[in-house]
């Protein structure tokens, strides 16, 4: 099959449809909610939508899209994965009640029930997993091997396939450093690979740093894991000459400061979340317009304010990092460790098959990281189509209970609003019942809806 073809397939698996080439791309746009327009003009739509991108013509944008999928260019690229951008979700409960059959799954405790009987979760007949690649939890404390599902207390980990671009992400001492000195010592996975960083005593800025290529003004976000050294005020960053953003972490009380935007660089969102073994990840998104090169930097602060590349006194402080990861889009996934290379980590697939659905069906517990796009899938119950089928997704810039039976929209009812972060959200659809809640709040009903057979959970 042509790679033309194998693109076809690969939107035809997520549409559902069989239409010609162009009839198949226009179905994904709708899917996405791209506005009304000739192919080129939706495809440009999409893309820019896709990868946080503002590209103005259509072959620059297919050639960054073709990049971001592992291939060459657009002519080059074949199978690909063109589905709602799921960026993180912790399954944790799945339960399903019908007049025969009865599944809880509980991936939070990962133990399940099915007419009276206890097992593991994921040793349920017809549950399946697959993920090429071994990855990481959220926490960057334990490493998955290839297809083994990423079962957490948080439940199970479902992410899209990610590319790190940071190279040497945990050997920073092949990262340049301005006026100090590289040690390694214990990261948040228990191997010596964290990096301390001690400050020489020189009146300059005291910081090391690498770089990476990206699409033009990209939006990415950049990573590190952080654990208190005695340098106090840390900056995290992304610059290029003078244009740069960033933010400020206060190490001894593990708080922000405010994400700063300079010359061209625009900041937008800055996160911190503690790992455990006394390491924070720090997350800090932004693009810097018209450039392709991201130069990627920790900095020492003598303040909490002032200029990142500030110039101070050094003390033989030190900082202490792990983990650095550069990835297109708005939310920091599960960190994904690289050498001489940029890597990426295979994207989750979970499914179950062999279940039967009548009368009503209680299906999704969840917590959900909204990422980049307008519109994120998150779960999904089906009969192997996409004609019948019950979903959880993003429709910014709220979460929504989705119902279709027989290729026909039964309910498109609101959970409530998807704003930034994790949130936990679960939706039940019954016969003229579906509803929704997000963070505790219950969403209203929509009392007429007919529903779909499901076989799979996806």
């Amino acid at each position: 099959m042509s790679n033309q073809g194998l693109k076809q397939a690969s939107i035809r698996a997520v549409t559902g449809t069989a239409w010609d080439y162009n009839g198949d791309w226009h179905a994904l746009f709708n899917l996405y909610g791209v506005a009304a327009g000739d192919t080129n003009g939706r495809m440009l739509a999409w893309i820019n939508a896709a990868l946080g991108t503002s590209y103005t013509e259509l072959n620059g944008a297919q050639a960054a899209y073709a990049i971001s999928q592992g291939a060459r260019s657009w002519g080059e690229l074949g199978t690909f994965t063109p589905d709602f951008a799921l960026y993180s979700a912790a399954l944790r409960a799945l339960l399903v009640e019908a007049s025969t059959t009865g599944l809880v799954l509980d991936f939070a405790n990962n133990v399940a029930y099915r007419l009276g009987t206890r097992t593991a979760a994921t040793a349920v007949s017809g549950f399946t997993y697959t993920r090429s690649g071994s990855a990481y939890d959220l926490a960057g404390s334990t490493l998955f091997g290839a297809n083994v599902a990423r079962r957490t207390s948080a439940g199970l980990l479902v992410e899209a396939g990610a590319t790190n671009l940071c190279l040497q992400s945990q050997n920073q001492s092949a990262w340049t450093n301005d006026n100090g000195s590289t040690t390694s010592t214990t990261a948040p996975d228990g191997s010596a690979t964290a990096c301390v960083f001690t400050e020489n005593t020189s009146n300059t800025p005291h910081r090391w740093y690498t770089s990476a290529t990206v699409s033009s003004g990209a939006t990415v976000t950049w990573s590190v894991f952080l654990a208190a050294g005695t340098r106090r005020y840390v900056a995290v960053g992304v610059g290029n000459g003078s244009n740069y953003f960033s933010v400020r972490v206060d190490t001894q009380n593990w708080s922000l400061g405010a994400t700063q935007s300079v010359g061209t660089g625009a900041g937008t969102a800055a996160t911190i979340t503690s790992v455990g073994s006394g390491f924070y990840r720090i997350s800090v998104t932004g693009s810097i317009a018209a450039t392709t090169s991201y130069f990627l930097f920790v900095s020492g602060n003598l303040v909490s304010s002032g200029d990142v590349g500030e110039g101070y006194t050094g003390t033989s402080a030190t900082i202490v990092a792990w983990g650095a990861q550069l990835e297109t889009g708005s939310t920091a996934t599960s960190y994904i460790p690289t050498t001489t290379a940029s890597a990426s980590r295979g994207a989750d697939a979970a499914s179950i098959t062999g279940l039967s659905f009548s009368g009503a069906h209680s299906v999704i517990a969840l917590t959900g990281v909204k990422g980049a796009a307008a519109n994120e899938f998150v779960s999904q119950l089906d009969d192997g189509s996409n004609s019948n089928r019950s979903v959880i997704f993003r429709s910014a810039p709220n979460a929504l209970a989705y119902v279709q039976s027989g290729a026909v929209d039964q309910a498109v009812q609101s959970i409530g609003t998807w704003t930034s972060g994790a949130q936990k959200m679960a939706a039940r659809t019954a016969t003229n019942d579906v509803r929704g809640a997000i963070d505790g709040v219950l969403g209203s009903a929509d009392t007429v809806a007919t529903l779909p057979a499901g076989t799979l959970s996806r």
